[in-house]
Order: C-alpha cells, then structure tokens, then sequence
C-alpha cells in the first residue's frame, strides 16, 4: 500500500508564483469561484445595474488580470519592481 506524506500532497497542489511562493490550488480555485459567483449574484440581487455584456467585459478582466493588477497595483515584472 502507497503512503503519499501531507506535504507532497500539498506541493502537488500548489500553483507556484513568480516570486517563488506557493497558493494551495483547491483554495485558490475556490477563492477565485466564490468570487464570481459573489459578483453574479449580487448583480441579480440589485436588479443588474450594468449590461450583461458590461459585466462580461469586467469579469473577463478580473480572471485575466487577477485581483491585484484589476485595482491598480503594478506589474512588478512588467514596471521592474
């Protein structure tokens, strides 16, 4: 019988930065659900403010850019930080 250690299990679901640090993958993909789903229904729950296209656009945004670069922080790769 194999026997996995909690840390390989662990390394094996990360999903490695640029800068060398480690998210676990199954919370970062819950993390990143949660948040779409969260925008979603709070647009429903406020009677959809925005165009289904404008929030298509902005949520493309988000998953591409992430939470960091969609609010203004830099790119440090990019701005040579």
């Amino acid at each position: 019988m194999s026997h996995t250690s909690s840390a390989s299990v662990q390394k094996s679901r990360a999903v490695e930065f640029r800068i060398g640090q480690t998210v676990d993958r199954d919370l970062l993909l819950n993390y990143v659900i949660g948040g779409q789903l969260g925008l979603l229904i709070s647009w429903f729950r406020n009677d959809r403010p925005y165009s289904a296209s404008y929030m298509a656009d902005q949520l493309s945004r988000m998953i591409v850019f992430g939470t960091v670069e969609s609010i203004g922080f830099p790119n440090q790769e990019e701005d040579g930080i």
